[in-house]
């Protein structure tokens, strides 16, 4: 019971983490999967929604077109 009720968790927290890097089907994979490992590797996976500004290499948004650390244009 107590086995069954920390996958559950897990799933939750993989499909979460997922969802919040812009993959949430390979979020509840991994964890309905692996279970506590999935949200292990939820968590190192990339970020799809996210890329490094050309200029400073902070992460911005994929759809951003000014970086909002550097003030530079993204075109």
């Amino acid at each position: 019971m107590l086995i069954g009720f920390i996958w559950f968790i897990s799933l939750i927290l993989a499909t979460v983490i997922g969802s919040r890097k812009g993959n949430p089907i390979s979020g509840f994979l991994v964890g309905l999967l692996l279970g506590p490992i999935g949200v292990v590797i939820a968590l190192v996976s990339g970020d799809k929604n996210r890329i490094s500004c050309k200029f400073c290499a902070e992460k911005i948004m994929n759809t951003a077109s000014i970086c909002p650390h550097c003030q530079r244009g993204q075109s």
